[in-house]
């Protein structure tokens, strides 16, 4: 199970309290960590670091061990989702959704 958010405080405490790893990034990173201490009850570490450029705070909070930074990679691929979400405009056939209906029987462009 993965948790993706930029509040933890904002899960439940339930579901926080099941979480093995903490990944933190940008300038906001330690006050993750501490916010994640603070809604699941554990102390919170101490001189965690500073992440940097493209590295990231990494945390296993039940191993008792510091937060330590780690590199992120760059994806290999770049993905370009909702490229169409706000368009305008008219959209050529193939671009074009259509409804087709539960036989096939409209053909309805959107």
């Amino acid at each position: 199970t993965v948790l993706i958010t930029v509040h933890p405080e904002a899960i439940s405490t339930d579901a926080l309290r099941l979480v093995t790893v903490v990944i933190a990034l940008g300038p906001q990173a330690k006050g993750v960590i501490k916010t994640f201490c603070k809604e699941t009850g554990l102390e919170a570490p101490g001189n965690i670091p500073t992440p940097k450029g493209d590295r990231v705070l990494l945390w296993r909070p039940h191993t008792g061990k510091k937060p330590f930074t780690v590199k992120a990679m760059e994806p290999s691929q770049s993905l370009k989702r909702h490229s169409r979400k706000y368009a305008e405009g008219q959209l050529d056939e193939a671009g074009s959704f259509y409804f087709k209906g539960p036989k096939n029987a409209m053909n309805l462009r959107a």
